[in-house]
């Protein structure tokens, strides 16, 4: 599968891992992963995590004793994961997640962080979702995280800052529906589009 999609390059992730990921969002991954086994219930057994990035999530259920599949189209991401070593027992995978496919494996599925809907043809977004029932055990849990809307419309600022210890201050214009850009603090700087 070929894609000349933003997502797809990895100079994105490069560049915007110490803004997307910085220790605020690492920090919180335990307690939201405490909140998502609350919702669902869910008791420790084979995990899937949909676009787990540096498997902030994926270390954090895998320490609740998950058996965990990181799956991530990313080899930069992966590649951080696997470095910080959290939890040697997850599976890392380097796949799309409209294309992995282990039918029947999971009790519960998770797709965080907003990770779901960057596709802009929207049968590719429904295939990730099949993707996820076939995967999925009969009576098995899915956890998508998205933001809707309405939420969006009350927080909406069309640009913002965010200081990044250490790295800097990450400028943001953002165009609803179509895109935000990032300027970020390196060094020359470097300006970046994504969802």
């Amino acid at each position: 599968m070929t894609e000349t999609s933003w997502f797809a390059d990895e100079s994105f992730w490069e560049v915007t891992y110490p803004f997307m990921f910085g220790e605020t969002r690492v920090t919180s991954a335990p307690r939201e992963v405490d909140a998502i086994i609350a919702l669902t219930r869910a008791a420790p057994g084979p995990l899937l995590d949909l676009a787990c990035g540096p498997g902030r999530h994926a270390a954090a259920f895998a320490k609740a004793g998950f058996r965990v599949t990181g799956v991530d189209r990313s080899p930069f991401l992966l590649a951080k994961a696997r470095a910080a070593a959290l939890s040697p027992e997850i599976e890392w995978v380097e796949s799309d997640m409209r294309t992995f496919s282990r039918p029947g494996t999971f009790d519960i599925a998770i797709c965080l962080y907003t990770s779901f809907g960057f596709f802009d043809d929207d049968d590719d977004n429904r295939l990730v979702l099949q993707r996820v029932h076939e995967n999925l055990r009969p009576g098995g849990r899915f956890v998508l995280d998205v933001m809707g809307k309405e939420t969006l419309a009350k927080i909406y600022q069309p640009t913002g800052s965010t200081k990044l210890p250490g790295v800097g201050t990450a400028f943001t214009r953002r165009v609803p529906g179509v895109t935000n850009q990032w300027t970020l603090p390196t060094s020359p700087p470097a300006t970046t589009t994504g969802p």
